[in-house]
């Protein structure tokens, strides 16, 4: 599915901890605490440019409301400021540790074609 780009959302000793992790959206902590110390919390997107499918760990791990409430509550983009379905990629979302896993075009996601990395910055 390569090639793609990975981003890991903690330094290892805080994800391998048994603590509260998880991400913040629209000022709302979105939370899990980490029950085995499996330091496995990142996001890769894929370019896919042969359109593979992911192989066999998303068919038996470990789908929560975590890996998708950040899309229940996100906010709608304006019309006029929508990027082109181009620009989003396959992507895969793993809070180690009881936190969840998920592909999208699978499962609770099943309905979501893609994401798009975005950083926020005034100009």
């Amino acid at each position: 599915m390569g090639p793609y780009l990975y981003l890991g959302f903690l330094d290892k000793d805080t994800a391998k901890a048994k603590n509260t992790q998880g991400y913040r959206v629209n000022d709302a902590d979105q939370t899990f605490v980490n029950c085995d110390r499996n330091p496995n919390s990142y996001i890769t997107f894929y370019f896919n440019p042969k359109s593979n499918l992911p192989d066999g760990y998303y068919k038996r791990c470990c789908y929560t409301p975590l890996m998708k409430t950040w899309l229940d509550v996100g906010v709608p983009v304006d019309p006029a400021r929508q990027l082109p379905k181009s620009y989003f990629l396959q992507f895969e979302m793993h809070f180690g540790g009881c936190g969840g896993y998920a592909i999208n075009g699978y499962n609770t996601l099943a309905n979501i074609k893609g994401a798009a990395l975005g950083m926020r910055f005034e100009l």
